[in-house]
């Protein structure tokens, strides 16, 4: 509380009334959120279809749908969503009106508006829409990037081209040279697919992918839950050679018991969690 806050509060609390606050520097925008709609965009050709150890994709015509959370003030806050129609059908009624920068009232309101059953899987990843757009909306009204918002540490992230599906007629050969063509493009890490296949192919698969990109690129291995503790140290141990950065999801999401007897069990580092909901 600055000085300022101080005496009008004291004068309140003398004379015994609740006065109105006046506007503050820093006190938040007087926003509110008006409305959503969904952005649909198509492009032309279609995607080759292809999988990871447990699900098929692809083969339509690529696309993408943004979620909008209009304001009272023209600024539109966007996310990328699906058409989603929790967000239409039950989270609208919940941030009508409500000012953006009330970001976690916001949450609360949309969580414990559905605790029977308990919000989880798809409620959650509605809200996590909704609250992504609501961070867009706070940046775009202060002039600022969202990660100086939030409290900046670096002006730079490292990324990874993720890649390295399993496709009909790509083998070790086609996919070692996916992973030179992400290179050749500038990335200093590659992520691939492994699980679906025996584990012998998978790792010869890694081994192709070291071999074409050499010692001085990270490749991060993704398992996509595929195995149980036991399979998953087993194929660890036939990789390690090959110094993978990390080993994503070996087991079940939910198998915290099996992550960690692989964690335990292998030097390469484990890292899991994008199955998980919610900071508890």
């Amino acid at each position: 509380m600055n000085r300022r806050q101080f005496l009008w509060t004291s004068l309140g609390t003398a004379a015994g009334l609740v006065l109105p606050r006046p506007a503050l520097p820093g006190d938040p925008p007087d926003l509110k959120i008006t409305g959503i709609g969904f952005l649909h965009l198509q492009f032309p050709g279609r995607t080759p279809r292809q999988r990871n150890s447990i699900i098929e994709s692809g083969g339509g015509p690529p696309g993408m749908s943004q979620l909008e959370i209009y304001t009272d003030q023209g600024i539109t806050g966007r996310s990328l969503s699906g058409r989603n129609s929790i967000i239409e059908n039950q989270l609208l009624a919940r941030i009508q009106g409500e000012n953006p920068f009330y970001i976690e009232r916001i949450w609360d309101r949309m969580y414990r508006h559905n605790r029977k059953p308990v919000a989880k899987g798809e409620y959650i990843r509605a809200m996590g829409a909704v609250d992504i757009a609501i961070w867009d909306i706070i940046g775009k009204a202060l002039n600022l990037p969202v990660y100086k918002v939030l409290g900046a540490y670096n002006e730079k992230l490292r990324v990874y081209a993720a890649g390295g599906y399993y496709q009909e007629g790509k083998g070790p050969k086609e996919l070692a040279a996916e992973m030179e063509g992400y290179v050749s493009e500038g990335f200093r890490a590659v992520k691939m697919k492994v699980g679906w296949g025996p584990m012998r192919q998978d790792a010869e698969r890694v081994r192709a992918v070291r071999d074409a990109v050499g010692p001085d690129i990270d490749v991060l291995l993704d398992a996509n839950n595929a195995w149980n503790a036991y399979d998953a140290i087993r194929f660890g141990r036939m990789v390690e050679k090959y110094e993978p950065y990390w080993f994503e999801e070996p087991v079940e999401p939910d198998d915290f018991t099996g992550c960690a007897e692989v964690k335990n069990a292998l030097d390469i580092p484990i890292v899991a969690g994008e199955n998980e909901f919610t900071r508890r």
